[in-house]
């Protein structure tokens, strides 16, 4: 059997699994495969994983076709994640909800090359905090021979196109803008859902777009129809990046429709610009941005007329490694959202991160979260941590 063969079915294995588990929980993890291909530490793509450096994100809206697929096919694509996890306030474990540390989340990852045109990755969970069953994270192929291999076709199971810190953000709590609640809408700026995406990528250029339906676990038809409860989004982020520069900045939005239980047509959208600077020469990392909504049908008002609304959010983040960069800290000092109707919240958190080279697939990450991150009484600060383990089966794979 060929390695062609093999890779295509160890894809497919892992898009079928989704039939046997239940509700997703998405995740973002570090792919240590491409590290043990290429005898790189993480560093080389990532900030604070699974943070990532412009380098990394390059690599990531390139689908990996910048990666070379004689070096990949090497490695054996295949590599496993555990974790383990603590909050003061507990409710990581549906099942007992005063639970404070979890030692089981498991999930695998397949990702790799198919020739030379083709790429895929797909990310299966078996456990999550000490529950079995779980989700598909992500599964999709992506197709590269396309303007001088600039453009990226993109069709699965995909993260849609939007700012990078928003999907690849380390925090142990992330960005609360990505999904704001707006009457009976959360937007869903980053999370994996079934759909095709196609990204422009030529420095210093990066122009992508993206459909998305249903983020059910198997795709089916509920993922597409018009139901109530059926979201469709078109995704779309425009900026200035390059692999080798430390910065960048650009616009990204969102425009989609569902229909509610009434039958009624719930249009929305969300448009916002965002700029991104690694900590590099001394100087820390910052990333910010400023972001709009608008909801045409929030829900009814006093005299029973349709309520639309429109919010905003903004945040700024500041991180800078220390110990040689074996050390990041992050802080978060606000982010703020307006949802649109009179709801006001303010979050805020520290993260410090661990990675060193000598243990290569070893990461531990601690966080303070404050106001409305937190979720401790009279908002005292919610302390939590995550170790995980996320390493590849080693050996060459054999030609």
């Amino acid at each position: 059997m060929t390695n062609r063969v093999v890779l295509f079915a160890m894809a497919c294995i892992a898009l079928l699994a989704s039939a046997l588990f239940g509700p997703s929980t998405q995740q973002a993890t570090a792919l240590p495969t491409f590290a043990q291909a290429y005898h790189v530490d993480c560093k080389a793509c990532h900030t604070a994983i699974p943070g990532l450096n412009a380098y990394g994100r390059y690599i990531q809206r390139t689908g990996f076709a910048a990666l070379d697929p004689t070096v990949m096919k090497q490695v054996l694509p295949l590599l496993v994640r555990e974790a383990v996890s603590g909050r003061s306030t507990g409710k990581l474990d549906a099942t007992q909800p005063n639970k404070k540390v979890t030692t089981t989340s498991v999930s695998a990852n397949v990702v790799g090359y198919i020739g030379t045109s083709v790429t895929y990755r797909a990310e299966q969970s078996f456990y999550s905090n000490d529950v079995s069953g779980g989700g598909l994270g992500r599964a999709w192929f992506g197709y590269h021979d396309l303007f001088k291999r600039n453009g990226h076709l993109f069709i699965g199971k995909i993260e849609p196109a939007t700012m990078p810190m928003y999907a690849n953000q380390g925090d142990l709590t992330g960005f609360s803008s990505s999904s704001v609640a707006v009457g009976k809408h959360s937007y869903a700026l980053a999370s994996a859902r079934w759909g095709v995406g196609f990204n422009y990528v030529h420095a210093p250029v990066d122009a992508e777009i993206s459909w998305s339906a249903g983020g059910s676990n198997l795709i089916n038809a509920a993922d597409f129809t018009t139901m109530p409860g059926a979201d469709k989004t078109v995704h779309y982020k425009l900026a200035y990046a390059t692999p080798n520069k430390p910065f960048e900045i650009g616009v990204f939005g969102a425009a989609g429709g569902f229909v509610l239980p009434s039958k009624a047509l719930d249009n929305y959208t969300a448009n916002g610009v965002y700029a991104q600077r690694d900590p590099v020469n001394g100087v820390p990392g910052v990333v910010m941005f400023y972001q709009t909504t608008y909801d045409s049908n929030a829900g009814t008002g006093s005299k029973g007329a349709i309520v639309s609304a429109a919010g905003h959010s903004y945040a700024v983040e500041l991180f800078q490694p220390v110990f040689k960069g074996n050390v990041m800290i992050g802080l978060r000092p606000v982010e703020f959202t307006n949802n649109g109707l009179g709801t006001y919240r303010h979050f805020g958190n520290v993260d410090i991160y661990w990675h060193d080279p000598r243990i290569p697939y070893l990461y531990v990450a601690a966080e303070s979260a404050f106001a409305a991150s937190s979720n401790a009484p009279s908002g005292r600060p919610t302390w939590r941590f995550s170790v995980k383990w996320a390493g590849p089966f080693r050996g060459p794979f054999k030609q």
